[in-house]
């Protein structure tokens, strides 16, 4: 889900806007803690390590983004995917003109994306009866995090 996402993210993008530009992307997927490999037990990517406005949703299991530097100007576009294990999350509060920050924490991406506005939803059933939600963001600033 989230390649196919961020596939599709990447052909918006290139659709709308012209020019030469320099793409750099992060991904980050969960993987479940207590996941056995031969006698080590770990959890390499625990839910907290993505938050949105500085809150934790637990039920994340794969995130990334793309961010488009304009080679003429140096302006950035984010365009981001962000997908739960879940059929509703708190970013369906975040509506119209709202924004959020998305905050990849270090060691596994250390940015913080800014004025961030969920762009769609995509709702998933799998075979099993569970649901998935894929929110499609933008975001106009991009910092390294430090810890804010």
């Amino acid at each position: 889900m989230l390649d196919t996402g961020l596939a599709k993210l990447q052909n918006d993008f290139y659709r709308i806007n012209t020019g030469t530009f320099t793409e750099t992307a992060y991904q980050w997927m969960r993987i479940p803690a207590n996941t056995n490999v031969g006698e080590i037990t770990f959890d390499a990517s625990p839910e907290g390590d993505v938050r949105f406005d500085n809150k934790t949703i637990k039920t994340i299991v794969a995130s990334g983004f793309a961010v488009f530097k304009d080679n003429e100007d140096d302006s950035v576009q984010i365009y981001g995917l962000a997908v739960f294990k879940d059929k509703r999350t708190i970013l369906d509060n975040y509506t119209g003109q709202d924004v959020f920050a998305v905050s990849y924490l270090p060691p596994t991406i250390a940015k913080k994306l800014r004025d961030c506005q969920v762009s769609s939803r995509d709702y998933y059933i799998a075979e099993g009866g569970d649901w998935f939600v894929s929110y499609s963001f933008r975001c106009w600033r991009i910092d390294n995090y430090y810890g804010n």
